[in-house]
């Protein structure tokens, strides 16, 4: 097929592109450099709607738990919702960091946050929080990646700070504790 470029009013949102997700209800949420939108893709010609009652503010990535939820990364806490209301997560209700790069979400539900100070998984007990102080490699910078990978065995891999040093969480405290 051919690129087709859309410039109509409310084709393409004013801001540029950091991350998009299709949600399981089929609506596409649109992460830019000045907020969150979203488009229920109905019609051949997705028309993007600023989301309110979120921060105006670079969306770094999205994710979608298995009950819906939206999962939204910003510079300044974790937003999360319903695409109606939305709460937003720091570090006063147990993040790593509240500069939040990456999300991801694994098959057991649980949800997993980098940020520039560390890492952070929510599951129903609430959140654990590993930073450098808890042998989580790298140092200061950032957990720039995080994946699941399949060997026989899952564990999740993290990516970490400037050199790019490899973590690994296998369900034990970071460092093997």
């Amino acid at each position: 097929g051919a690129w087709e470029e859309k410039t109509a009013p409310g084709a393409v949102p004013p801001a540029a592109a950091t991350a998009i997700l299709r949600a399981a209800d089929g609506m596409l949420w649109l992460g830019t450099e000045g907020g969150l939108y979203r488009s229920d893709a109905e019609g051949t010609e997705p028309v993007w709607k600023k989301v309110t009652g979120l921060r105006a503010q670079p969306v770094r990535a999205i994710a979608e738990g298995p009950d819906g939820t939206l999962w939204v990364a910003f510079p300044t806490g974790l937003g999360h919702g319903d695409g109606a209301r939305w709460e937003v997560t720091t570090t006063s209700e147990g993040l790593a960091g509240n500069d939040v790069r990456v999300l991801m979400v694994a098959d057991s539900g649980e949800l997993w946050v980098g940020t520039a100070t560390g890492l952070s998984r929510q599951s129903g007990r609430g959140w654990d929080s590993y930073t450098a102080e808890d042998g989580l490699p790298g140092g200061p910078g950032a957990v720039q990646h995080v994946e699941r990978r399949l060997d026989g065995v899952v564990e999740d891999s993290i990516r970490t700070g400037h050199d790019a040093a490899d973590g690994r969480f296998d369900g034990r405290p970071v460092g093997g504790q």
